[in-house]
């Protein structure tokens, strides 16, 4: 498993198997990501998240995602200075919580920076629900995440996984 940092609507920290990355950051409209642990099991992973979660975000919000690319940020010396925080230091120095599977540091991995098919993003975001209008209409703007982007609001893809969608382009 891989505890990591990315950039989303803010720097926030989560955790994902090492087979799921990258596709784990575009789900999540990420626009810079970087593994920072790796453990054998999830649930220690989960346990460096949540100390790591006291300093920093572990959800990101939607809305604000949706309205651009959120500021480059320098993932490699936020991180440094993460991992110098007492509580993380005193979590990894923890030989009985770990016993033979010690987490490892990544080091020297590249950050990855990411960016997506988007026209324009929306000021005022207006979320679609298929639920209470069956008919959607608009123009397609993009995507990003989970997110389709119209001009006439977004609609969260993984949110209605399952329903029969029809999409009719008009020329």
């Amino acid at each position: 498993h891989i505890v990591y940092l990315s950039q989303t609507s803010n720097i926030k920290v989560g955790v994902t198997r090492r087979t799921n990355m990258p596709t784990r950051w575009f789900d999540q409209g990420a626009t810079q990501a970087l593994p920072i642990i790796a453990t054998q099991k999830r649930l220690h992973a989960g346990l460096i998240e949540v100390e790591l979660a006291k300093a920093i975000a572990d959800k990101t919000n939607w809305r604000k995602m949706l309205q651009g690319d959120a500021e480059d940020v320098d993932l490699h010396a936020y991180a440094s200075r993460l991992l110098q925080a007492e509580n993380i230091q005193e979590l990894l120095a923890n030989q009985t919580l770990w016993q033979d599977q010690q987490p490892q540091l990544i080091k020297n991995h590249q950050d990855m920076n990411i960016t997506y098919p988007v026209l324009k993003y929306p000021v005022k975001i207006r979320s679609h629900n298929p639920e209470k209008t069956p008919t959607i209409e608009g123009k397609l703007l993009g995507m990003k995440g989970q997110y389709i982007i119209l001009d006439t609001g977004v609609l969260n893809l993984r949110k209605y996984t399952g329903y029969f969608t029809q999409i009719t382009l008009d020329a």
